[in-house]
């Protein structure tokens, strides 16, 4: 049993083994033996992957049955918020910090 869902993704979106490795930059060979479970997924490679599907990585490796689409709008978007959150917490500690050192 595979430990991960790249060869089910792949087929389902009607690509070779040979299109997929082209596209991944990665020896035949090498992307058989990911698809097979027989060698562990640089995270690198892994995070291509998903990237490529629009997959979650916990849905690529297995760890979760939920297929979450990830689009990179809504990645955007969830990003800039948490930046707008973070400058606005960092904001507000250096204020307190003014505050205190008075």
């Amino acid at each position: 049993m595979s430990k991960n869902r790249i060869k089910e993704l792949r087929i389902r979106n009607s690509l070779s083994l040979k299109e997929l490795c082209s596209t991944l930059n990665i020896h035949r060979d090498t992307l058989s033996n990911y698809e097979s479970g027989i060698t562990d997924i640089p995270s690198t490679i892994a995070i291509e992957i998903a990237k490529y599907f629009n997959v979650s990585l916990d849905y690529l490796l297995k760890i979760n049955d939920d297929l979450i689409y990830i689009n990179s709008n809504s990645l955007s978007d969830i990003i800039s918020k948490n930046n707008e959150v973070l400058q606005k917490e960092i904001i507000s500690n250096c204020v307190l910090s003014k505050k205190n050192n008075k």
